[in-house]
């Protein structure tokens, strides 16, 4: 009877390559536990252990000699300070895991909701939103964010900090696990412009802020009373669709009283066609008092 398990039947069963244990062999992380009276080494139930311990905190970004530190030095202080570690590690990795699929979650609901959309027949409404938060850039490099690289950049905006080094910055205090806080790309428009008939003139661009996240970099795009529509398609024609909402403003006694917002929905980065470009324009507004 073998006194244990060759490599070959270790390989197999801990789902490993031969070469890798002979590897470890050879690094001296982990040897066959039983020399048998054919010369033959073995590997033991207690070394399977040691291998799904290796997989794990290859998993979790451990370097092979740091596991051999830890193996070589193990008693139980040590191994309780090692599970800290990987506690540590496993709920960073939760935690973006949990980011990536709440954003993909978004996306989906995007999608979904677009798809529901019927483009011609929607009329303007009147929605209400609360206080929400955006990382903004104010520089020149509005005109190179997302789908407003054609468009000119207002005047009294062109200076300020470039849109990457901003949301560099924004990263680097949120962390990059955060990424995933990052909402839809955002335009900002004002309120002169669109009353002028410039629409194609941004102040500001960025990403809305989603999540629990919070960052001092963010703006606050202040809540309240909204005359919105969907636009469907590319920027290049948007003036129908905020003459739509100019002529609903003025139909229903209200003014507008701050900024315009263009919250791209479906982007350029999800679809290379323009009809499936949607983006949502939010005017704020209020009654028009006599």
């Amino acid at each position: 009877m073998k006194p244990g398990f060759t490599v070959g039947e270790t390989a197999r069963i801990c789902s490993i390559s031969a070469d890798t244990l002979r590897y470890y062999d050879k690094i001296g992380l982990i040897h066959p536990s039983v020399m048998g009276e054919n010369g033959y080494r073995y590997y033991k139930y207690e070394d399977f252990l040691f291998l799904n311990t290796i997989k794990y905190l290859k998993k979790l970004g451990m370097p092979l000699a740091d596991m051999k530190k830890l193996f070589d030095r193990r008693c139980k202080e040590a191994t309780r300070q090692n599970f800290f570690l990987q506690l540590d590690q496993i709920n960073k990795q939760i935690g973006e895991l949990q980011g990536i699929r709440l954003q993909l979650l978004r996306n989906i609901h995007y999608f979904d909701l677009t798809d529901n959309l019927d483009l011609e027949k929607q009329e303007p409404e009147i929605r209400e939103y609360p206080d929400r938060l955006a990382i903004l850039s104010h520089g020149e490099s509005v005109k190179r964010k997302s789908r407003i690289k054609e468009q000119n950049v207002s005047a009294d905006f062109s200076k300020g900090k470039s849109y990457d080094m901003l949301l560099s910055d924004v990263l680097e205090e949120l962390g990059q696990e955060n990424f995933w806080s990052m909402g839809p790309s955002i335009c900002v428009k004002a309120k002169g412009d669109i009353l002028s008939g410039r629409f194609d003139r941004p102040r500001a661009a960025g990403n809305m802020l989603v999540g629990e996240s919070q960052s001092n970099k963010a703006k606050k795009v202040p809540g309240g009373s909204y005359a919105c529509l969907y636009h469907g398609g590319s920027l290049e024609h948007m003036e129908e669709s905020y003459q739509r909402l100019l002529k609903y403003i003025e139909a229903n006694n209200l003014e507008i009283t701050g900024d315009i917002y263009e919250i791209f929905l479906v982007d350029t980065i999800d679809t290379k066609i323009d009809e499936e470009l949607v983006t949502h324009i939010q005017i704020s507004v209020k009654r028009r008092t006599l």
